[in-house]
Order: C-alpha cells, then structure tokens, then sequence
C-alpha cells in the first residue's frame, strides 16, 4: 500500500496538471480558427496523453512485485498507447472513409483485451469487432456518418464485456487480499467503476455536457482505467515495491549495501558494516573472503552495485572438519592399500602354490623318472644308452609340457579346446620319433571344445600306454574318435606291455590282439556306462 507522502503528492499533482493542460488543447482546438495553432494543441495534447500512459507503464515496471502482473499492466499500458495511434491516425492522416471506418473499429482491440488483462491480473494469470455491429449508420451522406450513428449490439456486448471483465477482476483481488476486512481503502476501485458506469450512460444518451467536454472517449477510457489499475495498486490490491527502501534500511539480519557505478553508498541495511572501495572492486571478479570469516560479494543492478557480507563462520568450520575428515580417510586409504597390496601379494603366492602342487601332483611320475633316467646317464659311458636315455627324457618333458599346458587351460573354463589335444599329440610324437618310434595320431570328435577331463583322461592314458612299450615298441598309433555313438581312445602298437598296470589305473579298458601281433588297448572317454565321461 502506498503512503501519502510528499512525493506520491507532487506525483499526483503532476498528472492532474497534465491531465489539465490536455484539456486546455482540446479546448483551444475546438475555438480557434487559425489551422497552425489548432494542429500545434491537437499534437501536444495527444503528446501529453502518450507520455502520461507512458510514464505511468514505466512506473507501474518499477513499482509492481509480481512478475506476471507487472508485465499484464505494462500490456495494459501500451495498448493504451496504441489506442491513442491509432485514433491520431484516424483523425488526421487517413483520409479514405472506409479505411477510416477499420481503424474505428480498430478501436475495440484495446477496449476488449484491456478488461480481458485486468481480469488476468486479478487471476495471476483478442476479438475483433463485426462491421456494422457495432455502429449503426442512417442512409445520410458520408460526411454526417462521423455524428449520425447509434449503437449497434456488438457495441453493448462489448460494454458489457468490459463491465464483467472489470467487476470480475476485482472481486478476485478482493478474495486474494490481504487487507483487513474493515480496511475502507480496499474499495477504493470502486470509484473508477462508477465513473465509468456514469460516463458510459451520459455518452450513449447524448448529454449535452459530456458531448461538448468529455467527448474524447478514447482518453476518457484510457484514464479510467489507468485510475482503476492505479487505484488497486494505492490500495495494496496489486503489490508494489514503494517502500522497499525503507525495509531494506530497517533490515537487521542482513548487511547488504547499494551503491552506484563509482561504488558511491546510497541505500544501506542496518547491520551493513563499513567495506573498502578497493575490496568491492575486488569483489567484482568474484567472491573475497575478508577478515572475520567474512565473504565479500559485487552484482551488478541497473544503474549500480549491490554488495554484501555473508558470515561464513560456521562454513569455515565445517570445511575444517572436513579437511580432517579427508585427511584421515587419507591415511585409512593408505593403510587399506597396503593391506590389499599385501593380501594380493599374499593370495598371489597361494594360488601359485595350488598351482604348482597341481601339476606337480600330475606329472610327479614323469619327474621322478627323469631324475632315474639322468642317474642312469651319469653311471653309463656308452653312445648308445646315453643317447637313448636322453630320447627319453625329451619323451616325458614333452609330455610334462603339454599336461600342465593342459591343467592350466581348465583353470579359467572347464573346457579345452580339441587343437590342444591335438598339438599335445603333435609334440609327443614329435619326440618319440628320437626313440626311433614311428606312428600317426587321429583326433576327430565332432566338437570344437571338449570337457577337459575327456582331454586329460585321453592324453594321460596315451602317455601311460606309451611308457609301457617305450623300450620295446616300433610303432604305436592313436585314435581319439566316435565309434558306436561314444568317443573313446584307441592305441594301437607293437610293443609289450603288462596290461595289469594298465588296468590297475584304467579299469575299463579293453585289450583287443591285432593280426599283426600288436595289440589294440581301447578306453571309453564319453560313455558313463562303460566308465567314461559324458559329454
């Protein structure tokens, strides 16, 4: 709400003199004959009506709170301002009627949306008029048509229209205000309500004081309206800033300054304290802690700077803390890296002795008899046995190689793929040809991964039979393939062996003689029912 201080007086004044002074040029239009004069007060008075609406736009931009309605009111504004246009332009620079007659009705764009926007304000929330509804003109010559006219029913819908537009804002400001019940200055819209009502009546019934004084409706309306709207925002209907100066004096809870562009103070708080020039102007490219555990701000306004501190006591302290905080998450990080450092250090260790043990626990046979074969070759001077000693041992490396290849390929997948076993069987017989050892290998099981027990169990059991004819064999061939819909492994050679210790660790193989006099030894690797695994 405002206060009836000398400035809100002077102001008032003003636009009373304005107002007058307008009256005077339309009245000094209406008496004089010499055309310079008339054209000159015809211009100023309508100058003096563009520039009132004008200012009073400006103003309602800096007084009005709400974003809203301050920008329905400056809406309100400058149609007013192009009400007025265009009533100049149709009075004095179009001459065609019939584009005269548009502009007329042209009219009832500001007069239907300016009640239509009031109603908006009041909610904190474009009709264009029929030709020859609006007025209705008798069958006389052009140029008595601008006088011999009466009112149409568009020309009442609209009045109506602006009547209920205008009751209906304002009884919405009523339900929303925070005023006292008993507060009188609340109706105080009233008053341009009546005046318009009475206007309206007097103009529509040719009162002879009205046509001769009042006859500028396009004023008259812009007038009335704007004193409705202002009348809202003297009541407190419409929230202003007027006073914020003075509550921003008063503020205690804040210190905060305004100053102009050369940092001049102009407006301060109450807890504001004394601030350097140079630090505002440090201030200005950012934040400035200040002694005190103060924080120092600079944002530009229009026209100035605001400045303020901002106690940053307690920040301060929770930054502290949290300094300490992450300095002892620090040192805990670094003690669990180390103990994760250690642990994998640790846990790598383990997983190399499990995997030593496990191929040490696979191939201890084939070490033990390397360390047999090489006593041997030390208590032995002859070519022959040396060289054949050495077959040897290649024979059982290779096959150390290739099981721990092996092993290690089921430590990440239970599966091996078929061409390890096939370059598992490409070394050996690789080596054993040393031995002065002939034979082939076949290895076709129709799958490209094989369980890696299936792929063991045949290496090893080739292996097995190979050191039990190794001293007397010429050839031996192996066959790791489907017969009879289950895959087994078929070593066939010439040399002799004792099956027991081949049954003893293969119980369910089978040993077929073959015309040569070889023999043929046969192990299930797929079929459970004879022993092996199943695929």
């Amino acid at each position: 709400m405002l206060r009836l201080d000398k400035r809100t007086i002077v102001h008032a004044c003003l636009i009373v003199a304005v107002i007058v002074l307008a009256f005077f040029c339309r009245r000094i239009v209406a008496a004089t004959k010499n055309e310079l004069v008339e054209q000159l007060a015809n211009f100023a008075r309508i100058f003096l009506y563009i520039g009132l609406f004008a200012f009073w736009g400006v103003s309602v931009y800096r007084r009005v709170v709400q974003l809203q309605v301050r920008r329905y009111l400056i809406t309100v504004s400058a149609l007013m301002v192009f009400w007025l246009i265009l009533r100049e332009f149709r009075w004095h620079f179009i001459l065609n009627a019939a584009a005269r007659n548009l502009l007329w009705y042209a009219y009832y764009i500001p007069i239907s949306l300016i009640p239509l926007i009031a109603l908006f304000v009041s909610l904190s929330l474009g009709k264009y008029d029929l030709t020859q509804l609006a007025f209705v003109f008798p069958d006389v010559p052009d140029a008595l048509k601008e006088t011999a006219y009466t009112y149409g029913p568009v020309f009442y819908i609209i009045t109506a229209w602006a009547g209920v537009c205008g009751v209906s804002a304002f009884i919405v400001m009523l339900t929303k205000s925070r005023l006292p019940n008993n507060s009188g200055l609340k109706w105080l819209p009233v008053i341009p309500f009546i005046a318009a009502a009475l206007y309206i009546i007097l103009y529509v019934l040719r009162n002879e004081i009205v046509m001769s004084y009042l006859d500028d409706t396009t004023v008259i309306d812009c007038l009335l309206f704007t004193a409705f709207f202002e009348s809202c925002i003297w009541c407190g209907l419409i929230q202003t800033n007027s006073r914020y100066f003075d509550l921003f004096k008063a503020s205690v809870n804040i210190s905060a300054q305004i100053t102009d562009n050369d940092y001049n103070v102009r407006y301060s708080a109450g807890a504001a304290v004394p601030i350097s020039k140079e630090d505002m102007l440090r201030a200005k490219a950012g934040p400035v802690i200040l002694p005190g555990a103060k924080r120092l701000h600079n944002m530009a306004l229009g026209g100035g700077r605001a400045i303020w501190t901002e106690d940053i006591s307690k920040i301060l302290s929770v930054r502290e803390s949290l300094q300490e905080t992450r300095e002892e998450l620090r040192e805990r990080n670094e003690f669990l890296r180390m103990e994760y450092e250690q642990e994998r250090v640790y846990r790598g260790v383990i997983e190399q002795n499990r995997l030593y043990d496990l191929l040490q626990s696979n191939t201890q046979p084939q070490i033990d008899q390397i360390k047999s074969l090489i006593n041997q070759y030390r208590k032995t001077d002859e070519p022959d046995i040396r060289r054949r000693i050495i077959a040897h041992i290649v024979v059982l490396g290779s096959y150390i190689k290739r099981r721990k290849d092996l092993i290690l390929c089921m430590e990440g997948s239970d599966h091996i793929p078929e061409s390890k076993l096939i370059s598992a069987f490409g070394e050996s017989y690789y080596a054993i040809e040393s031995m002065d050892i002939r034979g082939t290998f076949f290895v076709h099981t129709g799958y490209s991964d094989l369980p890696g027990e299936i792929v063991n169990r045949a290496y090893d059991f080739f292996e097995s039979v190979l050191e039990a004819v190794i001293n007397s064999a010429r050839y031996i061939n192996v066959f790791v393939c489907t017969v009879d819909s289950a895959l087994r492994c078929t070593v066939q050679t010439d040399g002799t062996a004792s099956p027991s210790a081949l049954l003893k660790s293969y119980p369910n193989m089978t040993l077929c003689a073959e015309e040569d006099g070889g023999a043929a030894f046969i192990l299930p690797l797929s079929d459970k029912t004879e022993g092996g695994t199943e695929l």
